[in-house]
């Protein structure tokens, strides 16, 4: 009997639909929420028509998971009832919720990747030539490195590497050197990172785990001793070729003139972010207390929280982020490899930008080890 894996398609749908969409966007501008909620509003509708409206196991799991990070919301407003609690709430529901449900139907990791790889191709296809036309489709390099083509080089590698898709090896090598010429520091470190966890996890023994974790870490010695010179002909190249490279141009300055004057804007948030938490270390100040009075996030996930629900908040998302790396480790490999993807997709990101409550991946990650039972995950990836 075959088996139709609607849910998965569905999901994958869910997860690529603004870059998919974007392009239309560009052009119809003053209908850009009413396309993407249209779009949005079809796919839950087509989940609940495909599950015929019921309520499994794993969705009873993320309706209490969504409660729970609900009543913070309503605490935060009772808290402060400030505008901004409003905003985040709603990137909550396009980030985190309406992921979150689509997720807890899923029933086979090999199969998400499958189609995460495929989807990454056709992304890429559409986006890979953008910025040599001046970001027309993305608008700018931040949105392009980020929100484009790491995910497409995650999927492409996956797609190439661990499904053995190898028409897929040089697409992913495009993406990659795209990431390094067209994209941000943080997405060149988010790439490196990637690979060096997915490479760890790709083994089963410790020992060889070790042994590779060692020679990584040689690797990226002899990368860090001779970066000047690598830097230097990485520069030269796209001089000569007449591209622009962002990336490039704010390492060469990172590291003429120092890390922290290059990154002085994120400091000054980060003080400003340190004294709000001074007012209330312990409990924190309620969600979007900061950004009412800043007009913006604090750009780091660690200072975030504390300033969302304080010390206290920060002791138990450590807490859950070392429970779920160890029960991690109990799954199967398709499901490691879905955990690494979505895990590199958030840790480095949101250290120096962006936010937790918009970024779709960090719910994903802890939906996976909080909702998905790890028995039905190792039945299901056999199929």
């Amino acid at each position: 009997m075959k088996i139709s894996y609607k849910n998965e398609k569905i999901f994958i749908l869910y997860m690529f639909s603004f870059p998919l969409l974007k392009p239309i966007l560009i052009y119809y501008k003053s209908y850009s929420s009413i396309i993407l909620g249209l779009s949005t509003l079809i796919i839950i509708a087509i989940s609940i028509f495909l599950n015929k409206g019921k309520i499994y196991r794993n969705t009873i799991n993320s309706i209490i998971m969504i409660s729970a990070i609900i009543l913070l919301f309503f605490a935060s407003w009772l808290m402060t009832n400030n505008n901004e609690i409003y905003r985040i709430f709603y990137e909550f529901i396009i980030y985190g919720i309406i992921p979150i449900y689509l997720f807890s139907f899923i029933n086979n990791f090999k199969i998400i990747l499958y189609y995460f790889s495929y989807a990454s191709f056709f992304v890429f296809l559409i986006y890979f030539l953008d910025p040599f036309f001046g970001y027309r489709i993305s608008l700018n390099y931040m949105i392009f490195g980020f929100e484009i083509m790491l995910p497409t080089f995650f999927g492409l590698f996956v797609g190439a590497v661990i499904l053995k898709q190898k028409w897929m090896y040089i697409p992913m090598l495009i993406s990659f050197f795209e990431i390094i010429l067209f994209a941000n520091r943080s997405s060149i470190s988010t790439a490196v990172f990637f690979l060096f966890v997915i490479g760890l996890s790709n083994y089963k023994s410790n020992i060889v785990m070790l042994r590779k974790g060692l020679v990584y870490f040689l690797v990226f010695a002899l990368i860090v001793a001779a970066y000047v010179p690598i830097l230097n002909i990485l520069v030269g190249l796209s001089e000569y070729f007449s591209v622009q490279s962002y990336s490039l141009t704010k390492i060469s300055l990172t590291i003429k003139y120092g890390i922290l004057i290059m990154m002085e804007s994120r400091v000054l948030i980060w003080s400003d972010a340190i004294d709000h938490i001074s007012k209330n270390p312990f409990f924190g100040s309620g969600i979007g207390s900061f950004e009412a009075i800043y007009g913006q996030y604090s750009h780091n996930i660690f200072l975030d929280i504390v300033v969302y629900f304080g010390i206290i908040g920060l002791l138990f998302f450590l807490f859950l982020t070392f429970y779920s790396l160890l029960r991690l480790t109990k799954y199967n490999y398709y499901c490691k490899i879905f955990a690494v993807l979505v895990l590199s997709s958030w840790v480095i990101p949101l250290l120096t930008s962006s936010n937790f409550f918009r970024n779709t991946n960090f719910w994903l990650f802890f939906s996976l080890i909080l909702i998905v039972k790890r028995e039905r995950v190792r039945i299901a990836s056999k199929i």
